[in-house]
């Protein structure tokens, strides 16, 4: 759809587009990989197996962690994986060391064949739900995991594939402490966090990352589903992903709730992001909220709210937002669709704009730097009722 180059990349609409980063973060795990170990993981394998196959498979994920070393994949079966049990200590969680794959969605032991890797029906689930009793609406939840899975200076080269993580309750109420931070996956240092066909949902935090948090360091994500996140602080940032830098690829960002008082991104906060072929609907607090070169393209935003920049808010110089569409996303103050922050410099090029709204800027408010180029505007307007501002905060918060 487009012929020219916009701050360094070909726009184009529809596919995907792999960057250099997620080109990399590959390159560097396939060559991990070679002479390697496999470690096998099975809830449902008989006991006393030391990880070499199927047959004789570890029943705990946290046993084949502890084998593993920089390099080796392991491969877990179906089931539900809790970093402790009943009435275990909160601050348990699943430590995978630099360089490690973890691949969920094995028929695992007892099956035809052990081998078939189905992410969506075999689903390997991370849970942060200690005692199994959680219920709608976070019910039961004060006794979860603070994080469910933790990265600790992890490189690119350490993967999560095929797993669902979800249960995470990261609710200390000291900003300072690192338990308020990254319900689903905690990242610390300048940890990386690679995720490929990953769910990262129903997660809490009270101030950054519900779902996943990595403030000094970099996300990957590539066909993931990121939902139902609550960020439980009235400023809380990033409910879905919040992160220093991230590159995100074909992705659903869905029903995540960032702080009512803050456009913080229900979706993504990150100073530095490429976004490409993603949905975000429903989210609370912006969709995203991005700085510094960032690069949005090719994605779709409904139905998301915020104070200021229903779908996106924008601060920093050198953004380019590109053949995206926004539809019904509405703002209480500024900027139905897009806030662009007086420190931002950015363009549009090629968006759609239907029937969003907002008290000023129906569509778009700017008091920085904006250009938009060959965009269309139809039927936005003052008044605004997106799906995500009739369900912003639990109880019964869920609309997607």
């Amino acid at each position: 759809m487009f012929g020219r180059d916009v701050l360094g990349w070909t726009s184009r609409r529809g596919g995907v587009l792999l960057s250099a980063l997620s080109l990399a973060a590959v390159f560097v795990v396939f060559s991990g990989w070679a002479g390697a170990a496999i470690i096998y993981v099975d809830d449902s394998a008989p006991a006393g197996g030391d990880g070499s196959s199927w047959s004789v498979a570890h029943r705990s994920l946290k046993v084949g962690l502890q084998q593993a070393s920089a390099g080796d994949e392991i491969r877990v079966a179906r089931g539900t994986y809790r970093p402790a049990g009943a009435g275990g200590k909160r601050t348990k969680t699943f430590t995978v060391p630099d360089g490690i794959v973890v691949q969920g969605g094995y028929a695992g032991w007892g099956a035809s064949n052990p081998d078939k890797l189905k992410p969506n029906k075999f689903k390997t689930i991370l849970s942060g739900d200690l005692n199994g009793n959680d219920g709608p609406d976070f019910a039961n939840s004060n006794d979860n995991s603070y994080h469910v899975v933790t990265l600790n200076n992890a490189s690119s080269a350490t993967q999560l594939r095929g797993l669902t993580i979800r249960g995470g309750n990261a609710n200390a109420s000291d900003y300072d402490s690192p338990h308020g931070h990254g319900g689903g996956i905690r990242c610390i240092g300048g940890a990386s966090a690679t995720l490929i066909k990953c769910v990262v949902r129903d997660n809490q935090a009270m101030w950054t990352g519900a779902g996943i948090s990595a403030p000094g360091g970099s996300v990957t994500m590539t066909s993931c589903t990121v939902r139902d996140n609550l960020g439980i602080f009235n400023s809380s940032a990033g409910a879905g992903v919040y992160c220093a830098s991230g590159n995100f690829e074909d992705c659903k960002f869905l029903n995540n709730h960032g702080g009512i008082a803050y456009t913080g991104g229900g979706g993504i906060s990150g100073i530095s992001v490429a976004v490409n072929d993603c949905t975000f609907k429903a989210n609370w607090s912006a969709a995203i909220s991005c700085g510094r070169h960032s690069v949005i393209r090719g994605c779709d935003f409904r139905d998301n709210a915020a104070e200021d920049g229903g779908a996106l808010y924008l601060y920093g110089d050198n953004i380019g937002v590109i053949d995206c569409l926004f539809e019904g996303n509405g703002a209480a103050s500024f900027g139905g669709a897009v806030y662009n922050t007086p420190s931002a410099s950015s363009r549009l090029l090629n968006c759609q704009f239907f029937d969003n709204g907002a008290s000023s800027g129906h569509a778009v408010a700017n008091r920085g730097v904006l250009t938009a180029v060959n965009c269309l505007f139809s039927g936005n307007a003052q008044t605004y009722r997106p799906a995500a501002e009739d369900c912003r905060r639990r109880p019964g918060y869920r609309c997607v």
